[in-house]
This record gives structure tokens, C-alpha cells and sequence, in this order.
């Protein structure tokens, strides 16, 4: 639930470099920016010192909607790609769209297949610039 809304699968699409996503099973990402905790010398939390931020991103696709963000990638191929766009919105008939705005660099590529399944592939991925909701980022530096 988000609001006292709820939200689906189906409500959500995925936009990326190639246009609307069609077969994704699965998508994952995150926003942080961890602190450290300071301490004296008997261990009494006395302060914190802020990390930098961190993004993920990992995403599970068909084959084919894999070679199609693979072919737009060039001969260099998917790993070579400068940070990807990636749009994922989502909305339930008159509710507001929320959107999601990432740049996504990907650094890693895994197929998989089950017996009776579909060939998959999880691409996997770091955040390259703060994630945007609804176009307002999630962190800002003071």
C-alpha cells in the first residue's frame, strides 16, 4: 500500500533506452546514504559522519527483451553502456502516477534458465545519480 493505495505489477511499467519494457519478471532498487557511528574510547555513541550515497538496481528480463537493450548497446555491448535512463511508473486507474527516475550503470549480466521455464537474464547495476520521485531526489547535499 502506498497512500491507503494499492499498487500491482501490472500497474508498473519500465521505460528504458530501447522504449516500454514488456517482459520484465522482476525489478529491484534502492536508495541509501548509510552513517558511521563515532564513538569515545568506552564506546559511547558520541557523534555520526555521513557516507556517501549508494544506489542499486537489478532487473529480471526475458532473453528477448535482453538482446533488444543488448543491441542497442553496440558492439562494445551491455557492460560498455554509459548510465542507462530507466522510468519505472505505476498507477492505479484515478490515482496519481508515481514515478521512479534512476540512471543506472550495469555492471553485471546473468542468464538463467529452469526446466519448463523461460530463458532469463538479471542485469544488475549501480545508480550513477540520486533516484527522483516524482521528479524530487531523495537525498541533497546541504
Amino acid at each position: 500500500m502506498i497512500n491507503g493505495r494499492t499498487y500491482d505489477f501490472e500497474s508498473m511499467k519500465l521505460q528504458t533506452p530501447v522504449g516500454t519494457a514488456c517482459t520484465i519478471s522482476e525489478i529491484n532498487y534502492d536508495g541509501s546514504k548509510d552513517v558511521e557511528i563515532k564513538t569515545d574510547m568506552k564506546g559511547i555513541p558520541r557523534g555520526y559522519a555521513r557516507k556517501a550515497y549508494e544506489g542499486s538496481f537489478d532487473c529480471t528480463m526475458s532473453l528477448e527483451e535482453y538482446n533488444l537493450l543488448n543491441a542497442a548497446a553496440g558492439i562494445r555491448g551491455i557492460l560498455a553502456m554509459d548510465p542507462m535512463p530507466v522510468i519505472v511508473s505505476f498507477a492505479q486507474t484515478g490515482a496519481p502516477i508515481v514515478t521512479h527516475q534512476l540512471s543506472v550503470k550495469i555492471t553485471k549480466v546473468t542468464p538463467s534458465v529452469a526446466k519448463d521455464d523461460e530463458v532469463t537474464v538479471k542485469i544488475e547495476g549501480k545508480q550513477t545519480a540520486v533516484m527522483k520521485i516524482n521528479g524530487k531526489p531523495i537525498y541533497t547535499a546541504i
